[in-house]
């Protein structure tokens, strides 16, 4: 069975794969190049606003591989056709309890972690004009921006407010750290709980007739319970880090109009519509 996925890295490498947009990446090499004509060499001051790590194809597989079942089929019909029909687990019949429990435990291996496995892609393949404008005004305000040079005040606002978006990229990157930790240590918690639980049920397979009420009672139902368990709480540790991503990349949104020129500062609102369609000329 292919292990769940060990969150082994803590941060991401946030970059476009469309060839069909210009990217965060782009965007702040054109902002480079501006800042330049201006003699003012900024880089690589603002790289934190399209990659933390180096290190993503690893990462992305993982995310993109297919997860095994806990138990196959043929497992789960051999465990329950050795289940007498009228035992039962806290007076309800044990074949059902049981079924029931594998399953959920076999929905969580594959379905639920590979939805949040792709919600934490989605996020990973973040990009500009598709992911969020659907009005074309960032788009048009952009490729105005392009052909035009850097205002020296909005210049000076941006060197000023690097040190606020850095201390804020810094806190996302903490955060996230820590939230893989908790990943890291829960996925290897769970690999031992699987091994646990497949032994018991192997136990029961074993088992003569008179015992297997017992184990299934005291074994087998608290191990699938555990493992439940487990995975809830590494399902709130995958939905912290796609939230986080989330996160990262609305300040990235913000941070990018900024440096076009479409707020004042890099948490300032939105300049006004008339202040934009200026702007965008």
């Amino acid at each position: 069975m292919k292990s769940i996925l060990l969150l082994t890295l803590f941060s991401f490498f946030l970059f476009a794969k469309s060839e069909d947009y210009e990217t965060i990446h782009s965007l702040v090499e054109r902002f480079y190049g501006k800042a330049l004509e201006h003699n003012c060499n900024l880089r690589p001051r603002l790289d934190f606003m399209y990659k933390f790590s180096k290190n993503d194809d690893k990462m992305i597989a993982k995310l993109k591989s297919t997860l095994s079942e806990f138990m196959d089929r043929s497992k789960i019909k051999e465990v329950l056709e050795k289940i007498p029909e009228e035992f039962r687990i806290k007076k309800k019949k044990a074949r059902t309890v049981l079924k029931t429990k594998i399953n959920l435990i076999n929905s969580a291996q594959t379905d639920e972690t590979k939805d949040l496995h792709d919600a934490i892609l989605v996020e990973i393949a973040f990009e500009l004009p598709e992911f969020y404008d659907d009005e074309g005004i960032f788009e048009n305000c952009y490729k105005k921006w392009i052909h035009k040079s850097i205002d020296i005040q909005h210049l000076e606002q941006v060197k000023r407010d690097i040190y606020s978006m850095t201390s804020r990229y810094d806190t996302f990157v903490e955060n996230f750290k820590i939230e893989m930790k908790g990943a890291n240590n829960l996925t290897a918690t769970i690999q031992t709980h699987i091994h646990l639980a497949n032994d018991v049920v192997n136990q029961l397979l074993q088992a003569s007739t008179p015992q297997i009420e017992k184990i299934a009672n005291e074994n087998v139902k608290p191990r699938l319970d555990k493992l439940s368990d487990l995975y809830t709480e590494l399902f709130d540790i995958l939905e912290s880090v796609k939230e986080s991503l989330e996160d990262y990349n609305l300040h990235r949104l913000r941070w990018a109009e900024f440096l076009i020129g479409m707020r004042s500062s890099h948490n300032s609102i939105r300049k006004s519509k008339d202040e934009l369609d200026l702007l965008c000329q």
